[in-house]
């Protein structure tokens, strides 16, 4: 897969030898002539918007390898506009990603997730740790050091400080009712051993 820190040569080359990419050049041509969605569409799968955008071949082929890789999920389960934020805001507001892209290029704004200019100002002001400042312009990937299970797992422990809250582990949950006129839930238990 591309990456940061490739030639582009490198990227091309794999890209005209790997089948995992056929139709991906096709693809991308059709993506800057394919119309912008209606404004009728408020979300569609992952797999929807790249069959759309650019072709089912590459959906069915390289997207859903990838997505599954990372989400081990169905592309035609996952939503685009929450897991292609990108993508989806600039699709409505662009059309297509090669006006998107030069629209950024011409008017030499950044092409991020936020169009909120005080929020990307607050990031870019943020003291990062030296080691991880350093890392971060070659990095594809974010995680925890010990996985996600680590905001679960901290979430537990704090919750196990607090008076007024119970932590009941192998439990089923069988049933949740609010009770009227009130911020109270009831919760019915399963105990298992």
């Amino acid at each position: 897969m591309p990456g940061p820190g490739q030639q582009f040569m490198d990227i091309v080359r794999n890209i005209m030898s790997e089948s995992a990419f056929n139709g991906i050049l096709k693809g991308v041509f059709r993506e800057i002539t394919t119309p912008r969605r209606p404004d009728s569409l408020v979300d569609e799968s992952v797999g929807s918007f790249i069959a759309r955008r650019i072709s089912p071949q590459v959906a069915d082929n390289l997207a859903s390898a990838l997505f599954h890789g990372i989400y081990a999920g169905d592309i035609y389960q996952l939503s685009a506009k929450s897991i292609l934020p990108l993508p989806w805001m600039r699709e409505g507001k662009h059309g297509n990603m090669a006006s998107a892209g030069w629209q950024a290029m011409t008017e030499k704004t950044s092409w991020n997730f936020c169009d909120e200019l005080e929020l990307q100002t607050k990031l870019q002001d943020t003291q990062w740790e030296p080691k991880l400042k350093e890392q971060i312009p070659d990095a594809s990937v974010f995680t925890f050091k010990n996985g996600l299970g680590m905001i679960s797992d901290q979430l537990a422990r704090r919750l196990a400080y607090n008076g007024n809250v119970t932590l009941k582990k192998s439990t089923k949950i069988t049933n949740l009712e609010k009770e009227e006129d009130s911020s109270k839930i009831k919760v019915s238990l399963l105990y298992m051993t």
